[in-house]
């Protein structure tokens, strides 16, 4: 059995790097993109990683929000779509040429900030704050300095601090040079001119910068060597050629960043659909948003054997390959996950009077949830029928006259207990769920039991990873377990509660991964109300699961991107301040914390009183 793993990473600037990944992903419109830490700001497209500088961790407050912010917007909107690479490359190697190679290359890098940082704020003048706010640090940062590299001899590093603060003066010539500036191209050679007129002007021996607060990755672009040899198709999405520029065929003025809106879905108009051709059928509800279709969910099945695990009634365990969104910024290659899934399965035989336990314990807790649905139900049906107790008025008055026994009053239509929702219950079964399982099991039973009185088809799903070893591929891995303790088909049953005796806690668990799986099961049913209860101590801990907190913002994104109503259970310390602000920046307003194993059945009947709030109004 191979060591247990778990997650033990600073959760400090989890909440902030979500955040910014957030924003770089719409404005980037790449869902695989991801916010990381650095030397210097920097975006890689090549590797799907923006970079934020290190150098805003002193800051806090709205300061440190507003550079970051800045630094987003400037790599992944501009960097992204008005940076010509194969300019940049140019420039360094024009850089590199001179007497003072990293002088110039940061000089070119700062015009070309201000070259798009000009353009955005005429784009987006919301942004014109957050780009004040980087360039005063920066000013305040070398301003300060400059007496101290003078003292010590450093004059490449004081004249870089002259030339950053006249270029970003915006009163100054410099500024309105850099902002008018229609291409990357012309930015640098602004830059080299700046510097080389700045260096003629000074007495003082030539010295090169030595240290470095702004690149350009010019990682898997066109060689220095070829840049001779490019044709138009590498130059820039946004800015075209250089030379289309200058002949002003390409005016930067109708050059906007791209507007990205997503798509809601809803299976209210699915019935409207054609197919595409004849006897073919659509799946889900015609969604073709922001991440992608179910293409990369889809796909057959593989069968294998697991050595010693065979359900009770002799069956093979399935293995196919997993869903997976692949983490292009790690720096090791990963194998994809698999999963697991194991059907329903007989209970045990104690598990009768634990059952019964159970009923006696959450007997109030139903019967206050039940009225209040049917006192919500009924009366949103009374408002459907105009507000008439006994039924319409009807349309035939003459039967007063023609009939001895006349009915004047229609028959009042009542809608049946039939809902047209499903609910999936996601339950954490790994190690760190130990002391909470037990106190966890008459709460799932609440629901299990309420959701079959209103005929409202459920499910609860329970998820772990753990090591197995694949006959088919004779060597051992990781796979996620989903074990259907009561699947979809068999809810209705009496006795389907009583396999939820057997959940036991096992080794690791990967969230978002979980949920992915879950989500993309709801979506697949016809109901139109989707929910998803997730109960679990919100900490993922898996071998090689790295960013757990982020992937799994991702996939709370992708259910509720399908009109999937997400709620999360979270068992954790109220007392951990910065632990909570990542669950509810994770789940929202929709989280329900609890601080000890003993509140777990009151909410959970906090959260099943939310769906069922909903279930009675139809929403």
């Amino acid at each position: 059995m191979r060591s247990v793993f778990r997650f033990t990473s600073e959760l400090d600037d989890v909440r902030e790097r979500v955040r910014l990944t957030d924003l770089a992903v719409v404005l980037s419109r790449d869902e695989h993109v991801h916010c990381e830490f650095g030397p210097v700001s920097v975006w890689r497209e090549e590797d799907g990683i923006l970079q934020i500088t290190t150098v805003y961790q002193g800051l806090t407050g709205e300061e440190r929000m507003a550079c970051t912010t800045a630094d987003v917007y400037l790599r992944a909107a501009g960097s992204k779509w008005f940076t010509d690479r194969t300019a940049m490359i140019e420039a360094k190697a024009k850089a590199d040429a001179t007497v003072v190679p990293m002088l110039v290359w940061q000089f070119m890098c700062a015009v070309e900030d201000v070259r798009i940082e000009a353009r955005l704020t005429r784009q987006r003048p919301g942004t014109a704050h957050h780009f004040a706010s980087r360039i005063a640090f920066y000013r305040n940062l070398f301003t300060r300095q400059i007496p101290a590299w003078e003292r010590d001899g450093r004059l490449g590093n004081a004249c870089f601090a002259e030339l950053y603060n006249g270029l970003t003066d915006p009163t100054g010539n410099g500024y309105a040079l850099a902002a008018g500036c229609p291409t990357s191209e012309a930015a640098a050679l602004l830059a080299l001119r700046l510097v080389q007129e700045r260096l003629a002007a000074t007495n003082q021996p030539t010295v090169d910068l030595d240290a470095q607060w702004f690149d350009y990755s010019l990682a898997g672009s066109l060689q220095v060597g070829a840049v001779g040899q490019a044709d138009g198709s590498e130059r820039d999405r946004a800015d075209g050629s250089a030379e289309s520029a200058l002949r002003g065929e390409d005016s930067h003025e109708d050059q906007t960043m791209p507007a990205w809106t997503q798509r809601q879905d809803s299976n209210r108009a699915a019935g409207l659909q054609m197919d595409d051709v004849e006897g073919a059928t659509r799946t889900g509800g015609g969604w073709s948003g922001r991440l992608g279709s179910l293409q990369q969910y889809e796909g057959p099945s593989s069968r294998g054997r697991i050595v010693g695990e065979k359900s009770e009634d002799g069956s093979e365990v399935a293995v196919r390959d997993a869903v997976y969104e692949p983490t292009p910024h790690s720096d090791v290659t990963t194998k994809s996950p698999r999963v697991m899934e194991r059907g329903w399965r007989p209970p045990s035989r104690e598990a009768v009077s634990a059952v019964q336990l159970w009923k006696e314990g959450t007997k109030g807790a139903k019967r206050r949830l039940l009225r209040a649905f049917y006192h919500s139900f009924w009366r949103e049906q009374n408002a459907l029928a105009g507000g008439f107790q006994y039924g319409r008025l009807g349309r035939r008055l003459e039967r007063v006259a023609t009939e001895r026994w006349p009915r004047l009053f229609e028959h009042r239509r009542r809608t049946g207990l039939r809902h047209d929702a499903a609910v999936q219950v996601l339950v954490d079964c790994s190690g760190s769920m130990e002391p909470y399982l037990d106190a966890c099991k008459p709460a799932l039973y609440l629901v299990a039991d309420t959701l079959r009185t209103l005929r409202v088809p459920y499910s609860v799903c329970a998820f772990w990873e753990d090591s197995v070893h694949v006959v088919a591929s004779g060597e051992g891995e990781t796979a996620t377990f989903l074990w259907d303790v009561i699947p979809f088909a068999r809810s209705q049953s009496s006795d389907a509660a009583l396999a939820l005796v057997d959940l036991e806690p096992q080794l690791d668990n990967r969230d978002g991964f979980a949920i992915r799986l879950a989500a993309q099961r709801l979506n697949a049913r016809e109901e139109r109300q989707k929910w998803l209860l997730v109960v679990s101590d919100g900490q993922p801990a898996a071998e090689d699961y790295r960013d757990a907190i982020a992937d799994t913002k991702r996939a709370i994104r992708w259910a509720r991107s399908r009109g999937i109503q997400v709620l999360h259970l979270c068992i954790a310390d109220p007392l951990e301040t910065e632990f909570m602000q990542a669950i509810r920046h994770l789940y929202g307003r929709a989280t329900v914390v609890i601080r000890d194993a003993s509140e777990i059945g009151t909410a959970m009947e906090k959260a099943l009183a939310q769906v069922l709030r909903h279930l009675s109004q139809g929403e």
